[in-house]
């Protein structure tokens, strides 16, 4: 999967979240284990929150996001005149009537990018195959929910050194 340097830095820092999230969630199950009391009903007298099944779901986040990183390919915004993966371009798209212009970054996984201002879309999405090779000043178009759209690439912005491509 080829990703951006910022995605991969998003991935961590939710992994090293997660890190934390299932200590204190170990922790308070060990805790709520040592300090229960069996009444004579049966049950224990601390309302537990934290159940297997929480603990599972994070080793599972926590295994799929190392995954990712560690397949990944990082790529940079590059200098090519079409769009490509890792391409950051400003587009008009008609919707219901209404041009509206927004910059995009086409990826391969929909992770936000913290500081930028950019809608994320990935190669898979209508839109994403609907730009994807196109030059700037191409029209393009895709079906939406309830009708066809169609836009204008305004401008693909690039970095002054060419696509680089980057182990993890």
């Amino acid at each position: 999967m080829k990703l951006l340097p910022e995605q991969v830095a998003k991935m961590r820092e939710t992994l090293e979240q997660l890190k934390v999230q299932y200590k204190e969630t170990v922790e308070e199950k060990a805790s709520n284990a040592r300090n229960a009391h069996i009444g004579t009903d049966g049950f224990d007298d601390i309302n537990t929150s934290v159940s297997a099944y929480q603990v599972q779901d994070i080793i599972s986040r926590m295994s799929e996001l190392e995954a990712i990183i560690n397949s990944a390919t990082i790529i940079e915004i590059g200098d090519s005149e079409t769009i490509q993966i890792g391409s950051k371009f400003t587009a008009t798209i008609n919707f219901w009537g209404e041009d509206e212009t927004q910059d995009y970054i086409l990826c391969e996984m929909h992770e936000t990018i913290d500081g930028e201002d950019v809608t994320i879309i990935t190669d898979k999405s209508p839109l994403g195959k609907a730009v994807l090779g196109k030059k700037e000043n191409d029209s393009f178009s895709y079906a939406g929910p309830s009708e066809t759209f169609k836009g204008v690439i305004n401008k693909i912005h690039t970095k002054d050194a060419k696509t680089m491509v980057k182990g993890n």
